[in-house]
């Protein structure tokens, strides 16, 4: 397994079917179809911001899944603390590899991002109905911290 970082948004457009599928399908509500060529502009447009990275693990030289994150700090204020945090925005394997340790390895390469940049908190998010990135995370040893309702009118 080989992990690197990648700025090509047409691989990582590619690779982002699976999980922009998967997506749509469970909540077609929320979530566009997989469009390539909007996801490729989309993800230039991520990538210029200088906050975000994306990684590539790869098998044999070929690309089969890929972690998307973004470093996030905010001041305090009245409120709240001062905090930082590296939010994963998205991770995607494709289907033939899955279970296979390629999701975790990533994740690894998340922590090591994290601590370089001194950030001591990952956070993340994923859809109820998504059963199966629950049991993933829960693994990890992540634990809800917030949960978010909606009532649809």
């Amino acid at each position: 397994m080989k992990i690197i970082q990648t700025f090509d948004k047409l691989l990582v457009a590619r690779l982002n079917e699976t999980v922009q599928t998967l997506h749509a399908e469970k909540l077609p509500e929320v979530f566009n179809e997989y469009r390539f060529e909007e996801v490729a502009l989309e993800l230039e447009s991520i990538l210029s911001k200088g906050m975000h990275e994306i990684y590539v693990v790869e098998e044999d030289q070929e690309p089969i899944g890929y972690v998307w994150f973004e470093i996030r700090r905010s001041e305090g204020n009245a409120f709240k603390k001062p905090s930082s945090s590296l939010y994963v925005h998205q991770l995607a394997v494709v289907h033939t590899k899955r279970g296979a340790g390629y999701g975790k390895g990533l994740m690894e390469k998340v922590v090591e991002r994290a601590r370089a940049h001194g950030i001591h908190a990952i956070e993340l998010d994923y859809w109820c109905v998504n059963e199966g990135a629950k049991r993933f995370y829960e693994n990890l040893g992540f634990s809800i911290q917030r949960e978010v309702v909606r009532k649809m009118i």
